[in-house]
């Protein structure tokens, strides 16, 4: 992985609190996929819920329909 989303999942790693990293499925037919994160939240289900909305928002934000949708591929 490479870009913005490497740094994303580094950051999710040095997190000390409840943390969430998203991703749309990687293929190798995809172009592109997005990511989500949420760092320090009150509990695990809420850093979950936050990365996914994160994810989600970069489709909307580029108005791109996220193939295959985000999914959480790490917690803490």
């Amino acid at each position: 992985m490479k870009g913005p989303c490497q740094k994303l999942y580094k950051d999710y790693i040095a997190a000390s609190g409840h943390s969430a990293y998203a991703q749309t499925p990687l293929s190798y037919t995809a172009e592109a996929f997005f990511c989500g994160r949420a760092f320090n939240a009150p509990s695990q289900k809420d850093a979950e819920k936050r990365a996914l909305a994160d994810c989600r928002s970069v489709g909307t934000k580029y108005k791109l329909k996220v193939a295959g949708g985000c999914e959480i591929y790490v917690s803490k």
